[in-house]
């Protein structure tokens, strides 16, 4: 073989491995790609099918609990999916990063730091591992606050309303008929003439029957009313929450909440992050939220005292024996003590 044919020969080798290489490369992403978009279709028909379901507390982890089973899918792959959706429902959102790399984002309740990390990961090109420790090590600061407030002493305890879900006043509308007051602003009318003593200023308790509700009057005090569930749909501050309300009846409504009773540093400043931050990590692995309102303050947001509970799917339970976020707050030295409603 002459020189020049070696010399062909040689480079012609290195042409086809880098070939061959690049191929398999665009592969790997090709079939990574296939997988982010075939989880968020899964994702997607969870989401559509159990917003048919939702009024069932415990019917969507029913489900996964079936489908695990018959797809041969772990049952947390399969949350995964439906998070990755709802997190993540515009396609063009979806970058080249694996379904690993998502799966640590969804680990983030903050919109601003989950967009953060995800245009840092693209740009760096990180690793899931990498991912991961840059995660690991923005959240280090949730520690802080607890080891300052051990030098403050006992921290202020707050006046704490745990109300009752599904619980409502009857009042009058401007027609003179008698409607359930969801809060709110929201109202819902329904023949009361089976319920005894229905008057205004009455409070009931609702069932679900079948297809309708059943009203049964409740001496419950003021104070146990506007009591309700919720999905956490973004954390503003430290204080302040975005949240969709499940006011019964079929009713849903979202709304700008203030935590009641404190007040929490500034966005911008180090004690505001680190208030968002523990708020965003306290509520991270949560299926619902507890709410129990009173008035609206000078901004018009409610001002709500705000349970949750780890690892628990039953409201009822979370309104009983639920985290007050309020109060943990407080504790922390990330909050003071704020008397606007009062």
């Amino acid at each position: 073989m002459t020189e020049l044919a070696l010399s062909t020969y040689d480079q012609l080798r290195k042409q086809i491995r880098e070939a061959i290489a690049t191929g398999q490369e665009r592969a790997r992403k090709a079939v990574e790609q296939e997988k982010v978009h075939t989880c968020r279709e899964v994702g997607r028909l969870l989401h559509e099918h159990l917003l048919e379901f939702r009024e069932r507390a415990d019917y969507g982890k029913q489900l996964l609990a079936r489908l695990a089973g018959v797809l041969e899918l772990g049952e947390q792959r399969l949350y995964e999916m439906l998070n990755f959706y709802r997190v993540f429902p515009i396609p063009r959102t979806i970058g080249e990063l694996s379904f690993s790399h998502y799966v640590k984002l969804l680990s983030l309740k903050d919109e601003d730091a989950r967009n953060f990390y995800l245009e840092k990961a693209t740009e760096e090109m990180w690793s899931v591992r990498q991912l991961e420790q840059a995660i690991k090590v923005g959240s280090l600061a949730l520690a802080k606050g607890a080891e300052e407030r051990k030098e403050e002493g006992p921290a202020p305890v707050l006046r704490v309303r745990r109300g009752r879900l599904f619980t409502y006043r009857l009042v009058k509308s401007v027609q003179g008929n008698l409607q359930v007051d969801l809060g709110f602003g929201a109202r819902f009318g329904l023949d009361l003439s089976r319920l005894e003593g229905a008057e205004a200023g009455l409070s009931v308790r609702s069932f679900k029957e079948g297809e309708g509700y059943r009203l049964e009057p409740d001496r419950t005090k003021r104070a146990k009313l506007y009591t309700y569930r919720a999905l956490v749909e973004n954390i503003i501050d430290g204080d302040t929450v975005w949240v969709e309300v499940d006011c019964g009846f079929g009713m849903w409504l979202r709304q700008k909440l203030r935590l009641r009773g404190i007040d929490t540093p500034e966005l911008g400043t180090e004690e505001g992050e680190r208030a968002r931050a523990f708020a965003v990590e306290a509520l991270r692995t949560v299926d619902w939220v507890v709410l129990t309102t009173s008035k609206p303050d000078k901004y018009d947001r409610y001002l709500a005292d705000l349970f949750y509970l780890e690892g628990e799917a039953d409201p009822e339970r979370v309104a009983e024996l639920g985290n007050c976020l309020n109060q943990e707050l407080i504790d922390r030295g990330l909050a003071q003590p704020f008397s606007e409603e009062e």
